[in-house]
């Protein structure tokens, strides 16, 4: 499996709006986001007093894998674990 055909599948999978791998040292990395605005969200931003709302994309590491078949591993094992969460 490559890397794109693993951010697909993780799109599909878990229905967020984007996805990336990173890979900064030996372990690849699964960082997924969901677009927000901060209109939905508590409180409120500011730019010179006044109040401002903005869209932005709110990312969270999800999976960690030492190859890539690994990393598609802990993304399902992810999905499992949310889907008994949740």
């Amino acid at each position: 499996m490559d890397e794109n055909l693993i951010i697909k599948k993780t799109i599909e999978l878990l229905g967020c709006d984007t996805a990336r791998i990173s890979q900064p040292n030996k372990h690849f990395y699964m960082i997924i986001g969901y677009n927000r605005n901060t209109i939905s969200d508590e409180g409120s931003w500011e730019k010179n007093g006044v109040p401002i709302d903005f869209d932005y994309t709110k990312e969270k590491i999800i999976a960690r894998g030492s190859t890539l078949m690994k990393l598609w591993n802990s993304v399902e094992h992810y999905n499992k674990t949310e889907q008994n969460n949740g």
